[in-house]
């Protein structure tokens, strides 16, 4: 319980030394804190089964920044090229109402005068 080093396990990653990983875990169990964030590992700091330690458990999740950050990547550029995608829709619809609207105007201009031109006879 005096915060002396008994035992580091490094073997399942490369990117941290011992000589790191103990001065992370000093550092952690100085502070008092029983979980946060150093550098890019998330610890949880916990009292061993046996009770007469403590263990300090990093866990590396810089990848999960990295995901976070592709989703907010792809994110952000569905809506961009949707708000785009959503500007030119209502242009073409309108011209392609306003060319019904014409044409049916002139069909309907043109019954007329058949219609006006049939009572004449």
């Amino acid at each position: 319980m005096d915060g002396k080093i008994v035992y580091t396990d490094v073997n399942n990653i490369s990117s941290v030394d011992e000589e790191t990983a103990n001065a992370y875990a000093s550092e952690v169990y100085v502070s008092g804190k029983i979980s946060g964030k150093k550098e890019e590992f998330r610890y949880r700091v916990q009292a061993s089964k046996d009770g007469r330690g403590t263990n300090i458990v990093f866990l590396n999740v810089s990848s999960d920044r990295q995901s976070m950050l592709a989703v907010l990547l792809i994110s952000s550029l569905i809506f961009v090229v949707g708000k785009r995608v959503i500007h030119l829709v209502p242009e073409t619809a309108d011209i392609e109402y306003i060319d019904r609207t014409k044409r049916h105007h002139k069909q309907h201009r043109d019954c007329n005068h058949r219609c006006d031109y049939e009572l004449l006879l």
